[in-house]
């Protein structure tokens, strides 16, 4: 399993970056086949048909929970991804008709927004797993729930329909009902890599609404409802961003900055045959250009000048396809009077080890590292570097992203609350202009 850890991470980041460009991807069914035939089937499934309202306007898509009749508009928040997961909820839902028909039986103001409570769920799960741009994941644990994110969307989206009907919601109540959904997402789907899946089952299909609203209750009393608004939403995911992209360079300030390592054995890998390094110590160092990792093997550690005069050989950065952790032992004796190394017995994997491994080469380097910062240093800095994103190995880099995060988060609200700026929970856009007599006109 420990062998399989860092391929399954970064299989599981590189879900996040393909979510996220599936969200970001815009529904156009005029021109993509595909999402013209996934809306059909959907409205096919529903049973419905056109009709006209008292304007006189057709009345086809609104019937199903969206406020209008235009689905490139109604998708511009959750892409593709919120299509694909509207048609997967139709598909799994025998029953989907009857759900339709019995909203349209209540009153207008009693009527749950099915699609609208879909797309919302979207929108909560990509909060839940930070799907907010590509190459930006940082869990450092498997999460197998994301992996089927239609089930969990459909669970959840049902879960949201079944809220809506015990707590007797109405139209103006859709904000408060997203506010417990998002409650029970976050205790549904806590410590997933440990979790089986049946509890979570059993947390969107039988908690009652009693029971998660006194849970969110006390959730209020410890957090403010302001973090819950769409554009503290928004500003969090802006800030993630740049957090992550903070604490990338420094990483990457590190690599250029160079490091010892001790060369070690691999412990046991079917790809690559045991070898005893020739010297037991390594100095690494990022080139400028940010391409090659050069380096020199050493009988004894000494100071190393600036610059690559020092390091003859070189690894190039683009043939490193995986870090691997926790893979090798140091060699026999190369420990015995280091204090700067943690105790480790030999061919035992070290904990602070790391692989840099080629798809075609095998191993082109095993190391360890002379404490967990470095170690935190290098495994995540050579993951930000590679041309695909990687994933963040160590829990020390992803809780320096969500420590900025929350702190510039708090920031940016101090500033807000200090002048008594009211945050609204959405933005409604103005009316049209009057003419299209100025500069941007034909932008429109």
């Amino acid at each position: 399993m420990e062998d399989l850890t860092s391929c399954i991470l970064d299989f599981q980041a590189n879900i996040v970056r393909v979510t996220y460009r599936r969200k970001t991807t815009l529904v156009d069914p005029d021109s993509e086949p595909s999402h013209k035939a996934a809306l059909q089937y959907i409205w096919e499934s529903s049973q419905l048909e056109e009709s006209l309202d008292e304007n006189g306007q057709v009345s086809k898509w609104r019937k199903l929970g969206f406020d209008s009749e235009d689905m490139v508009q109604e998708f511009s928040e959750v892409g593709v991804l919120g299509l694909d997961c509207l048609k997967k909820l139709v598909e799994n839902d025998q029953d989907f008709s009857k759900l339709v028909l019995e909203q349209l039986s209540r009153a207008p103001e009693r009527r749950c927004s099915i699609a609208k409570a879909s797309n919302e769920v979207v929108e909560l799960l990509s909060e839940h797993w930070a799907i907010f741009a590509p190459g930006y994941s940082t869990s450092t644990t498997f999460q197998p729930f994301f992996l089927d994110f239609y089930k969990v969307h459909s669970l959840a989206t049902h879960f949201f329909l079944r809220m809506w009907t015990e707590s007797g919601a109405a139209a103006g109540d859709f904000t408060r009902v997203v506010a417990l959904v998002r409650s029970q997402v976050k205790v549904a789907l806590r410590s997933e890599n440990v979790r089986p899946w049946h509890e979570v089952e059993h947390d969107f299909n039988e908690r009652e609404y009693r029971a998660v609203r006194d849970r969110q209750m006390k959730e209020l009393e410890l957090e403010d409802d302001l973090l819950s608004k769409v554009p503290v939403r928004n500003l969090r995911a802006k800030l993630y961003k740049e957090s992550y992209e903070f604490v990338r360079q420094q990483r990457i300030q590190c690599l250029l900055q160079g490091a010892w390592f001790v060369n070690a054995l691999l412990s046991s890998s079917p790809r690559d045959p045991p070898r005893r390094p020739n010297r037991p110590w390594r100095f690494m160092r990022l080139d400028p250009g940010l391409k090659y990792l050069h380096y020199v093997d050493s009988a004894v550690k000494f100071p190393v000048r600036g610059g690559l005069e020092d390091l003859p050989e070189r690894i190039d950065v683009s043939m490193i396809s995986e870090i691997a952790t926790g893979t090798c032992a140091p060699p026999p004796n190369v420990l015995r009077d280091q204090n700067d190394l943690p105790p480790t017995s030999p061919l035992v994997a070290s904990p602070l080890s790391f692989s840099l491994l080629s798809a075609h080469e095998g191993s082109l380097a095993d190391q360890i590292a002379p404490d967990q910062s470095r170690w935190a240093d290098w495994t995540d800095g050579l993951n930000m570097l590679r041309r695909d994103g990687g994933h963040v190995a160590s829990k020390e880099t992803a809780g320096f992203v969500q420590a900025l995060t929350e702190i510039g988060l708090k920031i940016k609200l101090l500033d807000l609350s200090g002048e008594k700026v009211e945050i609204p929970s959405g933005l409604v856009a103005g009316p049209p202009p009057t003419n299209t007599d100025f500069f941007f006109s034909d932008l429109l």
